[in-house]
């Protein structure tokens, strides 16, 4: 037989509480906890731990000692705000500071290129025809850029009212003029025939066109593909009425184009 280690109540060998006042037999550790409520003959008892209890995720417990457990996260959290609060600080500092060098360039001098002008200096030049355009006069020399028979020189010698009629030709001229010009090879261009200056279109002083007149005497033109070498020769032109003056028209070959050259010529 064994007693109780509080009351020294009998107890049995196998007894691990006392009958009478509920003391543990196995330990003294909560021997400043033990309650017992004689009135209503019940035993009440808190357990009280001696060691913090282990802690479980997601759980908020509290025990005799009003041990509360802290969640593992909030350092976290905590770490995650203060990198949140400096990175907002610097994207307004760099806002700030680009803003202040926006500010600075209103006032620095800007360079002569860059400066602006006066509305007449920035007056745009006429659009371009779809056609790039040479005009010369009667004795003037003027280089023709021909990208396909080469650069050449052209000039108009001599512009003569014409009484050769040929019967077989079915224009009704006016007026026929014989037309007298020299052209000289600058330059080689793609072609391999060689430079050979021909045919013209022609307008009377009243805008309407001209044409060409077959035959009547005069000098056949000649390819030319030795650089330096010219050639002489005439052409005929019939207009519908009576001019003071004939635009003599000559195109030639330019990049993705079709350029013409323009002599005006007067006929009196």
């Amino acid at each position: 037989m064994k007693h109780c280690i509080k009351c020294n109540t009998e107890l049995t060998d196998k007894s691990k509480y006392c009958n009478e006042c509920g003391k543990n037999q196995s330990t003294d550790a909560y021997d400043n906890q033990d309650s017992y409520d004689a009135q209503e003959d019940n035993y009440k008892r808190e357990p009280v731990y001696t060691v913090k209890p282990e802690y479980r995720e997601n759980s908020d417990y509290e025990d005799a000692n009003n041990f509360h457990a802290k969640r593992k996260h909030r350092p976290i959290l905590i770490i995650c705000l203060i990198v949140i609060v400096i990175v907002v600080v610097a994207a307004l500092g760099l806002m700030s500071t680009n803003k202040d060098k926006s500010d600075d360039l209103k006032y620095q001098d800007i360079p002569a290129s860059t400066k602006s002008v006066t509305p007449e200096a920035t007056k745009t030049e006429p659009a371009k025809t779809a056609k790039s355009a040479i005009v010369g006069k009667l004795h003037q020399k003027v280089i023709v850029p021909d990208i396909r028979y080469g650069t050449y020189e052209i000039t108009i010698n001599s512009i003569t009212l014409s009484t050769e009629r040929n019967k077989y030709s079915k224009v009704k001229a006016v007026e026929v003029y014989k037309i007298n010009y020299t052209y000289k090879l600058l330059s080689s261009g793609t072609s391999t025939h060689g430079l050979y200056v021909s045919s013209f279109a022609s307008f009377d002083s009243t805008g309407e066109s001209g044409e060409g007149y077959p035959g009547g005497a005069g000098d056949y033109p000649k390819p030319l593909t030795i650089i330096g070498t010219k050639c002489s020769a005439d052409t005929f032109v019939a207009v519908k009425n009576k001019s003071s003056f004939i635009n003599l028209v000559l195109d030639y070959n330019v990049t993705n184009d079709s350029g013409h050259m323009t002599f005006k010529i007067p006929t009196k």
